[in-house]
Parts: structure tokens; C-alpha cells; sequence
């Protein structure tokens, strides 16, 4: 739950507790100290719970569900005959169910941690490479990789049947040699040679060796056999399956 969240979260309970509260000490005592009670109570009593919620990171709709239900509860004394410990315990229950409804982490956290996988990976990003180092779903981490694509910040290719995304600044930021080489994985991510490299990028081997070298050690490369593949390409299921298939027919 955001500051501003919280705050929204606080008003809205201390409106509905201290109407709810009314209702059910007006009936007990003069109105005017009632209203004193209310305020006083309710004060206390959204403070205490805003802290809670934000604490547990309550759902924001929990929390107001439960602020919409407290302040129905008060308007039914005008109606209902109760006592008013049943009153204060029903209340007590509405305000104790948000602590149980977590909210789902924030788009907007999700966002900034897909931004910093860009920036890690050389700009590329597969939709299951997200998923899996974010800790969301596949259907998820497509949402969160399509939102740089309305933005106009990254886009969606389909190469070699692999669907791969990828940020044109981020490439534009990285040593010029480098970026030529991960430029040509674009063409084809799910490996490369270095024969098929020096062609694509028009690097002689003894240039091409050691920015391939580089993006290795930092981890955007993997040499697999006489191929090198992206990280996040090489990570995927299939490609995994096709490593197993292509075991299997060695030692057999």
C-alpha cells in the first residue's frame, strides 16, 4: 500500500468508524458526548489500522469494503435495535477482515524491476526469462513486456520461432563492439556462430573474440558447443528440451 493509499485508507475509516460509532453511543449517552467518544475513538482506531493494513500490505478494496460495511452497520442502528457491544464486535470484525486480503505487488513495482532486467540482459527479454526471474506468471510478464511496447520503449520480433523483445536504448548505451554483437542476435536468437557473427556483424575474429569474451563474463551470453546464445533465450524450456533431445542422441 502507497503513502497515498494510506492516507485515503485512514480517512476512509475514520469517517466510518466515527459514524458508526455515533449511532451506536447516541443511544447510550448524551448526543454530545457521543460525538466527543466518536471522534476521539475513531481516531485512535484509524490510526492503529491504517499502520496495520499498510503493514501487511492489506488490499486497498478490502479496506474500503470493509469502511463501506462499517458505516452501513452504523446507519442500521437507526433501524435495527441491537446492543451495543453486538454492534462494537461486528465492527471489530469488519476492521480485522482487511488484514487478511494481501494486495497483489504493485504494477508499478513489477515495472521497475523488469526495467532493471533490461538494463542487466543488454536490452532483450524473453516473455518466460520475466516470468521466471520476476516471479510472475507467463501471461503476466507478456502484460508487463507489452506496456514497454505501447510506451514505444522496447518491441516484439519473432525470430527462428522465438519471440524475443528488445530495448533500443539500452543497446544504444552499451560499448559500441558489444552492441554490434547483441544487435545481431536479433536476426537470430536462438544461436549464433562465430563464423555466422564475423558475417552478420563485419568483425574480423581477432575484434569479434574479445567482445564476445566480454558479454560472456557479464552474463548476456552463454557458449553452448561452438554456438553462443542469449542468456535469456538459452533459458527457455524448449531450448532446454532441445539440449536434452540433442544429449540423448550423442551418447546413443
Amino acid at each position: 500500500m502507497e503513502k497515498g493509499q494510506a492516507i485515503a485508507c485512514g480517512a476512509a475509516t475514520f469517517s466510518a468508524s466515527c459514524w458508526a460509532l455515533f449511532c451506536m453511543l447516541v443511544n447510550v449517552m448524551e448526543p454530545d458526548a457521543a460525538v466527543l467518544a466518536s471522534f476521539l475513538l475513531s481516531l485512535c482506531l484509524s490510526a492503529f489500522t491504517t499502520f496495520a493494513y499498510r503493514s501487511v500490505r492489506s488490499s486497498l478494496k478490502a479496506v474500503l469494503a470493509s469502511d463501506g460495511a462499517i458505516a452501513l452497520l452504523g446507519t442500521s442502528f437507526f433501524w435495527v435495535d441491537l446492543p451495543c457491544i453486538v454492534g462494537l464486535a461486528l465492527m471489530g470484525v469488519a476492521l480485522m477482515i482487511p488484514l487478511l486480503v494481501r494486495e497483489r505487488k504493485s504494477s508499478y513495482e513489477k515495472l521497475v524491476r523488469l526495467a532493471d532486467l533490461w538494463t542487466n540482459y543488454g536490452g532483450i527479454m524473453t516473455v518466460s526469462f520475466a516470468s521466471e526471474r520476476l516471479g510472475v506468471s507467463v501471461e503476466e510478464a507478456e502484460e508487463l513486456l507489452r506496456w514497454y511496447c505501447k510506451q514505444g520503449l522496447a518491441f516484439r520480433l519473432v525470430r527462428d520461432h522465438t519471440t524475443i523483445y528488445y530495448m533500443p536504448s539500452v543497446i544504444r548505451e552499451m560499448p559500441r563492439l558489444e552492441a554490434l554483437v547483441l544487435e545481431a542476435f536479433l536476426e537470430k536468437p536462438t544461436g549464433l556462430t562465430e563464423h555466422e557473427l564475423s558475417s552478420l556483424t563485419g568483425l574480423r575474429a581477432e575484434v569479434l573474440k574479445p567482445a564476445l569474451g566480454g558479454l560472456v563474463r557479464r552474463g548476456l551470453l552463454a557458449k553452448h558447443s561452438d554456438e553462443y546464445r542469449l542468456v535469456v533465450v538459452s533459458g527457455l524450456p524448449e531450448q532446454r528440451g532441445r539440449k536434452r533431445r540433442r544429449e540423448r542422441r550423442r551418447r546413443s
